[in-house]
């Protein structure tokens, strides 16, 4: 059981990373955005002492519990957290149709597909809490199993030389994006029972970034930054070059099933953190009302590419202002 909130850590932190946070660091940090990556897990590092010290406060409690102890006025920081979360969901319930209808099926509708996942993401949101680890569990084994897979594929088609010239961008450009994409979801992961999340909060994280750090690095190592670039989500095509040699056929589509379960497990973790903030008011319509802002309100690249940029400022604003506010109600009530 224990595996299976490392299990939730790991697709929190992982989500969002195809086709956004990693379509910033390329074209922002061109090759030097493993190296931004790397600093930027380091410091986040500070983010999960954090998460960790709200946990061991009150730890039978899961956090929107913990804000209605501590705040008489809850509505506020409810409200700002729902509307992080909700603009995370929206944008990777985006991506995840255009993920599918520019690599797999391309005929195919986007209303289409996004109906497809809403079954599955209504069901599991309409379950007991204790079910949704569980699922994460069994997913996770799939992720780990394609991930690793992926790796075998691709380790031998590394060239080094495609990593250089080193520190020629400013690498401080990718870490608010990283941070805010990353690292802020994982938060949201205390809605949970805080008691069984605290001790495996690091080891999620740890398994988490350095799976997409090795990513990054295989990507630029070998498609080279140009490439990396022109591709929109290079996370899908570099699966190409896995086996391409050994097995006769587009492996590419079974190995990338790891990025849709990622995107998959954080829609329905982030749903079900605003379900329960609401109180359960709303459970029936919300997967419904994120698919349909998701179809509607988003329906250009060129505005979703506008949006990934902007978005990531925004979040680690509103954030860090909960965070610092949540760390003071603690420290004075203790």
């Amino acid at each position: 059981m224990i595996l299976s909130y490392i299990a939730l850590i790991y697709f929190m932190c992982r989500s969002t990373y195809v086709g956004i946070t990693f379509s910033i660091l390329k074209n922002e940090v061109h090759q030097d955005a493993y190296i931004s990556m790397f600093i930027s897990i380091l410091i986040g590092l500070v983010y999960i002492f954090i998460f960790k010290h709200i946990c061991s406060f009150k730890s039978e409690n899961n956090i929107i519990n913990k804000i209605n102890i501590l705040f008489k006025h809850n509505k506020i920081i409810h409200s700002i957290l729902v509307l992080i979360i909700s603009s995370l969901i929206i944008l990777n319930y985006w991506n995840l149709m255009n993920l599918i209808t520019s690599q797999f099926l391309n005929k195919t509708l986007k209303i289409i597909i996004g109906i497809t996942f809403l079954i599955p993401i209504t069901y599991l949101i309409k379950q007991k809490l204790v079910i949704i680890p569980r699922v994460g569990l069994i997913l996770f084994y799939m992720s780990i199993l394609i991930y690793v897979l992926s790796v075998l594929g691709l380790f031998n088609k590394i060239n080094l030389s495609n990593l250089e010239p080193i520190l020629e961008n400013n690498i401080f450009k990718g870490i608010i994006p990283f941070i805010s994409y990353n690292v802020i979801p994982i938060f949201f992961i205390l809605l949970f029972p805080n008691d069984k999340i605290k001790n495996n909060l690091y080891k999620g994280y740890i398994v988490g970034t350095i799976s997409i750090l090795l990513v990054s690095i295989f990507i630029i190592s070998i498609l080279g930054i140009n490439l990396t670039i022109l591709y929109r989500y290079s996370e899908f095509n570099i699966l190409k070059f896995a086996y391409e040699k050994v097995i006769n056929y587009r492996l590419e589509n079974l190995l990338s099933i790891q990025w849709i379960l990622d995107i998959f497990m954080f829609i329905v973790i982030g749903i079900k953190y605003v379900s329960i903030t609401l109180k359960d008011k709303y459970t029936n319509i919300l997967p419904f009302m994120y698919f349909i802002i998701s179809i509607y309100i988003i329906p250009s690249i060129f505005i979703f590419n506008d949006i990934i940029k902007i978005l990531p400022y925004i979040i680690f604003i509103l954030f860090n202002f909960v965070l610092l506010i949540i760390l003071i109600k603690i420290k004075r009530y203790e």
